[in-house]
């Protein structure tokens, strides 16, 4: 490596040479390192593994562009009764769409890699292609959110057969802008107009593959919910707003909480056998266009865990809240944490869990404060989840 370390003695190893934090002293073919760290006096073993994840984004959780957004559209199979969300890209114009995620602390804020989920009911199969384009931006805290996203990335597939399933073949890396594991990321898919396909296509989803570094112990992990994963709730519900960026073309779901009235949104959400059922904590991103110096808007956070044949129509938990000084209209505001929150019901892990978010309006924001998207920051176990 270049640099080795001074010689320490632990459980009868030794080593030798100069003053590393950390020294990296193996590697085997599957991905595992083993590091050893010094605080000064002593060696610790710490056991990491990287790897590969993807998440998958349904047509349902994206947003169309204000200029030349492809069209949403639901439907059904009608054979099986199976509902279909897709968004419609035409022939004659680069249509697009858009979405939030995150890939929480463990993304290694590298390239990512993606596979484009469409199907067609027109077209000549074996002939016709159809070429996707993605790109991506990394977002941080007091960022302009209209800013220009970098050159994409395009996959081309070929169609195989009318109303089948497409999956496409996985993208060349594609380099998000200012990656930053820490922050949340806005992707654009595209249909150009060069592909050869004579008709309308239609967006089903697309998976993100990205490379991880896992700590062997467990430990905090977290993830980004966007506002197009909410719904209002039917008493004091905030208003959803497709929020167009014009001079770069993007769109942004929101949902606007008003200065009168304490509204509200909620979600499901599961955090997987590894969570090890203890507290949560949480990050808004929100953003206004009628904000001014010293002003605050205050989040409110609380959640209900669910096992099997609970009654749904439950109180949730002890809220937690947390205030966010504007900054400046229509930049991206990400708050501090929240102190941690107790999950009412009897937390297991595998549980589903009820979220809701509402604004406080005691607070001073003298506008609509517009929620983006909300981080989720959780523990897990030790060791290998339990399998189903």
């Amino acid at each position: 490596m270049g640099t080795t370390i001074q010689h320490k003695r632990r459980n009868g190893t030794s080593f030798s040479g100069g003053d590393l934090a950390t020294a990296e002293i193996g590697v085997d073919t599957s991905n595992k390192v083993l590091y050893y760290s010094t605080d000064g006096s002593d060696l610790v073993p710490i056991y990491s593994e990287t790897g590969v994840s993807q998440i998958f984004i349904p047509a349902g959780e994206m947003i169309a562009r204000s200029t030349n957004g492809a069209i949403a559209n639901s439907y059904e199979l009608a054979t099986n009764d199976i509902m279909v969300d897709s968004f419609e890209f035409d022939t004659a114009t680069e249509q697009g769409v858009g979405f939030w995620t995150n890939f929480s602390d463990i993304w290694d804020a590298g390239t990512v890699k993606a596979k484009v989920y469409w199907t067609a009911d027109n077209g000549t199969p074996t002939t016709h292609d159809v070429d996707w384009t993605i790109k991506a931006r990394s977002y941080g805290n007091d960022e302009a959110i209209d800013q220009a996203l970098p050159t994409g990335v395009t996959v081309t597939d070929v169609l195989l057969a009318t109303d089948d399933l497409h999956i496409s073949d996985a993208t060349a890396p594609i380099t998000v802008a200012g990656a930053d594991n820490s922050e949340p990321v806005y992707f654009e898919i595209t249909r150009p107009t060069s592909d050869t396909h004579t008709g309308t296509v239609r967006l089903l989803g697309v998976s993100i593959q990205f490379t991880e570094n896992l700590a062997w112990q467990g430990g905090t992990r977290n993830f980004n919910i966007s506002a197009d994963a909410f719904i209002p709730r039917e008493t004091a519900g905030a208003a959803y707003l497709s929020k167009p960026l014009a001079t770069n073309n993007l769109n942004v779901g929101t949902y606007n909480f008003d200065t009168t009235v304490e509204e509200g949104v909620g979600t499901w959400i599961h955090l997987g056998n590894g969570w090890d059922a203890g507290t949560l904590k949480f990050k808004a991103h929100w953003t206004t266009t009628g904000g001014s110096a010293a002003q605050t808007v205050k989040w409110d956070f609380a959640a209900r865990a669910y096992a099997n044949d609970d009654v749904l129509d439950q109180a949730l938990g002890t809220e937690q809240s947390v205030t966010d000084t504007w900054i400046a209209d229509n930049d991206l505001h990400i708050s501090d944490a929240t102190p941690a929150l107790t999950v009412a019901g009897t937390p297991a892990a595998g549980q589903p869990i009820y979220l809701q978010v509402t604004r406080d309006v005691a607070d001073t924001l003298g506008g609509d404060a517009q929620l983006i998207a909300v981080t989720i920051e959780y523990s897990n176990v030790s060791g290998e989840p339990s399998a189903w």
